[in-house]
């Protein structure tokens, strides 16, 4: 008869993590397209290509129609909100 034997090893949680270390409160994508067109207008594909993102997301869908519904953005045509010349745009104060 043969013993055998366990061994139990217990490692830190920074033992699997990849080295980057998640942001205390990391900036939502909302938050991104605002500072975007703070520089002006901008179409949905620019604003995808200026996050880094290779096609339009259906997060980058869902922020810019909160933002839409928050009156934070608005159209630049906003007589045809389906016009492939569409961009958005903050919303000005008066």
């Amino acid at each position: 008869m043969r013993d055998q034997s366990v061994v139990t090893t217990f490692l830190p949680s920074s033992f699997f993590t990849t080295g980057k270390r998640p942001e205390s409160r990391p900036e939502s994508l909302e938050e991104k397209v605002l500072v975007l067109l703070q520089k002006g207008p901008l179409s949905k594909s620019e604003i995808a290509q200026s996050l880094g993102h290779k096609r339009i997301s259906g997060g980058l869908k869902k922020a810019l129609s909160s933002l839409l519904n928050q009156e934070k953005i608005a159209f630049t045509i906003p007589e045809k909100p389906n016009s492939r010349f569409q961009k958005y745009q903050l919303k000005t104060l008066t």
